[in-house]
C-alpha cells in the first residue's frame, strides 16, 4: 500500500511510528511543512507541485520530489490542518455555550441581586458549531481536499491534531481558558462539539474518511494521554520538541494512527 501524507508539523509523529517498525507491505511519502502545512503547492492534473521555496526546501530535507503524481498512490493523507480544540477554546474566551454546565453557572450567578455583568456573552449550540464548520472551511485541509477530489477519485484520509497533552493543566501559568473550560465539566460538550463539526465541515466530499482521535489516547475528555504525547520530534527528525511541547504527539500515538489508517483505505478502495 502506497500512502501520500500531507500536513503540517503533526506528520512527525507517523514518520517516527514508521521508522520505528517499518513495513514491507506500506510505502508512506510525506510531504509537510512545519506550521501552515504544504502551503505554496498546486495541482496540476493529478500531479502534486511544490512551488513555495521554503516547501521545497523542506521537502528536500526529508527527502519527497517537489512533484509527485497522486495516480501513484493508493490514497492521500491528509493531516492537520483543521479545526483544534484550540479553535474551540478561542471561542470560549469571550462565550458560554447554552446547555453547556458553564452557562448554567453563569445564568444562575446573573440571577443574583446586584451580581456584576459578565463580559462573555451566550452562544447556542446552533451558532458554536456553525462558527467552527466556518473556521474549519478556511483551513488548508479542507481547500486541499477539495482540490485533490477534482483532480482524482483516489480516498482521501483526514487526520486531525491530537488534543494538547493533559499535562498542560499542570502549568497553572498558561492556557487559563482550557483549566476554565475542563473545571467547569465542559470537557464532554466540546469534544462532541468539535468532532462533529470536523466531521460535519467535509460533508459532500466522497471517498474521504476521518480518522478521529482514539479513545485510548484521550484523558478528561479533551486531552492526550501524557505516555502518548511523549517522544515528539520535529518534522526533520533530527530533534525532539521540548518538555513543556504540549502539542504533539509521539510514535505510539503514531502507530495507532497508521494502524487505523491502513485498515480505513483497505475499506475504502
Amino acid at each position: 500500500m502506497k500512502l501520500c501524507i500531507l500536513g503540517n508539523s503533526h506528520v512527525a509523529m507517523l514518520m517516527l511510528a514508521d521508522r520505528a517498525a517499518p513495513s514491507d507491505d506500506l510505502a508512506l511519502t510525506f510531504f509537510a511543512k512545519p506550521a501552515g502545512g504544504p502551503e505554496g503547492a498546486r495541482i496540476d492534473g493529478t500531479t502534486l507541485i511544490a512551488e513555495d521555496p521554503e516547501l521545497q526546501e523542506r521537502l528536500d530535507a526529508i527527502g519527497t520530489p517537489q512533484r509527485l503524481d497522486l495516480m501513484d498512490f493508493d490514497a492521500v493523507v491528509l493531516v492537520g490542518e483543521v479545526i483544534s480544540a484550540f479553535s474551540a477554546i478561542a471561542l470560549l474566551r469571550r462565550h458560554f455555550v447554552t446547555g453547556w454546565p458553564s452557562a448554567a453557572s453563569h445564568i444562575a450567578a446573573q440571577a443574583t441581586p446586584l451580581s456584576a455583568p459578565n463580559k462573555r456573552a451566550l452562544l447556542s449550540p446552533a451558532a458554536f458549531h456553525a462558527a467552527l464548520v466556518a473556521a474549519n472551511h478556511a483551513k488548508l485541509s479542507h481547500r486541499l481536499a477539495l482540490e485533490i477530489r477534482a483532480a482524482c477519485p483516489l480516498p482521501l484520509m483526514l487526520v486531525p491534531q491530537p488534543y494538547p497533552a493533559a499535562r498542560m493543566l499542570q502549568d497553572k501559568a498558561k492556557y487559563p481558558v482550557f483549566r476554565r473550560v475542563h473545571q467547569a465539566g465542559d470537557g464532554p460538550h466540546l469534544a462532541a462539539a468539535l468532532t462533529r463539526a470536523q466531521a460535519e465541515s467535509f460533508v459532500g466530499i466522497e471517498n474521504l474518511h476521518l480518522i478521529a482521535q482514539p479513545d485510548e489516547t484521550i484523558a478528561k475528555h479533551f486531552f492526550t494521554r501524557d505516555d502518548f504525547s511523549r517522544g515528539a520530534m520535529r518534522l526533520s527528525l533530527n530533534q525532539a520538541l521540548p518538555e513543556d511541547d504540549v502539542l504533539h504527539a509521539g510514535p505510539d500515538y503514531g502507530r495507532l494512527i497508521l494502524d487505523r489508517m491502513v485498515a480505513a483505505v483497505t475499506d475504502l478502495v
